[in-house]
């Protein structure tokens, strides 16, 4: 099921990805609709860059708040 990333994902990604800031400042709009996978295959240099992005990751980052469950149909940053 393909679904749009709500604010909350993109302020994860951003803070993942802070050139995405940039981007957008440029007119680009985030139309991802998963963290990982384009953190991992276009915005990462290499696997040691993606290892340092994920190391900005906090604990409430990854857990779903709210209305954000399993049961809603997003994928979690965990992979629960």
């Amino acid at each position: 099921m393909a679904r749009d990333l709500n604010e909350r994902d993109i302020e994860i990604l951003r803070k993942l990805a802070p050139e995405i800031v940039e981007m957008e400042r440029h007119g680009y709009q985030i139309e991802y609709m998963n963290i990982l996978p384009p953190l991992a295959n276009h915005l990462s240099r290499g696997l040691a860059d993606f290892e340092q992005r994920l190391k900005k990751l906090s604990v409430d980052d990854a857990i779903p708040h709210g209305h954000d469950s399993p049961g809603d149909g997003r994928t979690e940053l965990s992979g629960a």
